[in-house]
């Protein structure tokens, strides 16, 4: 099976995150409101794109009508790959909450300027259309750190878990917020250098004021729930009580950002 048929045993999920941008790598969380709104500004000019997570539920049991539907539904996932509308996916083949159980869970990030062009990109796919899965969209922050492929590579595949996460209350108004920024920052980045995380995506207004953007976003690479959860319960703004997160297996890295060169 080549990877473009593989495409619709990916596309239908109970679990589906959608983000965009290319990578930004940074060197550090930054608390300057002159920083803040270059990046925004850096953000909207070159991409003018926003960011959404999307969370899938099935809607059908009727096995024959995904069967009729498999070329449209990988055309069309393969399409926005190659548009450079989704990037960054993950599949499951091991899903616990599908009606259907022999289709994977999948997990990406799809770009749009606005949840208006969000939905409607949405709303155009054959696995809305026929009514095979239904959506909640929720926007999510800009590409921080993208993937370390080759040291995750000499480490060898694991599974990975996507982590959600929700500062509750702003680091920046805690005390020694300086020092608390930098440990997390630099948590961060160690990890990401290990191969240990990769694809985080990072609202840095969301650590200001609470809004409906989730505040940050990385995928664990471990080789069980309980070794990624430790990895999450390692960091500093955990340890402090600033964020809590949710976790949620992904299965194992797919598809990155489409080259067309």
């Amino acid at each position: 099976m080549d990877k473009y048929t593989l495409t619709y045993l990916l596309l239908l999920t109970s679990l589906l995150f959608i983000g965009c941008s290319s990578p930004q790598k940074r060197n550090g969380i930054t608390n300057s409101n002159d920083s803040q709104s270059s990046l925004e500004s850096e953000t909207q000019q070159q991409y003018g794109k926003a960011n959404y997570a999307v969370v899938w539920e099935w809607t059908t049991t009727d096995a024959t009508l995904v069967k009729d539907n498999i070329l449209p539904i990988s055309n069309e996932l393969t399409d926005l790959w190659k548009q450079d509308i989704i990037e960054n996916a993950y599949f499951d083949a091991e899903p616990k909450t599908n009606q259907l159980a022999n289709l994977a869970n999948i997990a990406f990030f799809l770009k749009a300027k606005d949840q208006a062009a969000a939905r409607s990109v949405l709303d155009s796919l054959t696995v809305v259309t026929k009514n095979i899965a239904t959506y909640q969209l929720h926007p999510v922050g800009q590409l921080w750190l993208d993937r370390k492929t080759e040291t995750i590579n000499e480490k060898g595949i694991t599974n990975s878990y996507a982590t959600v996460w929700t500062t509750t209350k702003s680091p920046f108004q805690e005390e020694g917020a300086d020092q608390l920024l930098k440990k997390q920052s630099d948590a961060i980045l160690a990890l990401w250098n290990d191969g240990i995380i990769e694809n985080v995506y990072f609202d840095i207004e969301g650590t200001y004021s609470p809004n409906e953007v989730t505040d940050f976003i990385f995928f664990v690479n471990a080789n069980s729930l309980a070794e990624a959860t430790s990895i999450c319960e390692s960091l500093p703004f955990f340890q402090e009580e600033v964020a809590s997160y949710q976790i949620h297996p992904a299965g194992v890295f797919w598809m990155g950002q489409y080259d067309n060169n």
